[in-house]
């Protein structure tokens, strides 16, 4: 977990340096980078993922999002948004506390995503 806090961390400073230099608010843009960024990398090497793709030529390797911690760590960085979003609606208190209060969840929701399985188990449940 500790590349993922890493690069949370890397993402979040991003976010806080778009939101200070150029006036956009701080949780769109860490949505922007925390979860676009990296939807947008998914996006574009999706291709290379699928069977006889450039990192999985014998098409034994499953795609990443075909993992629980894949997903986990998604809502998890969308959680982690709604603090930005929390902190630019800190004016009207109500609203800034439902924003963290989701947030919160979120977080325990995507943690508990993440450490539900390993990438060594099957991907289907049932």
């Amino acid at each position: 977990m500790k590349p993922l806090a890493k690069w949370l961390g890397f993402a979040a400073f991003l976010a806080l340096a778009v939101h200070l230099i150029f006036h956009v608010s701080l949780g769109w843009s860490m949505l922007g980078f925390l979860v676009g960024w990296p939807v947008f990398g998914v996006i574009v090497t999706a291709d290379d993922d699928l069977p006889s793709g450039w990192s999985n030529p014998d098409g034994e390797t499953p795609p990443p999002w075909s993992y629980r911690e894949f997903w986990g760590e998604f809502v998890l960085r969308a959680a982690l948004s709604g603090v930005g979003f929390s902190v630019d609606a800190i004016p009207e208190f109500l609203q800034s506390a439902i924003w963290l209060a989701g947030a919160i969840g979120g977080i325990f929701a995507g943690i508990a995503i993440i450490r539900s399985g390993t990438y060594k188990e099957a991907t289907i449940d049932g």
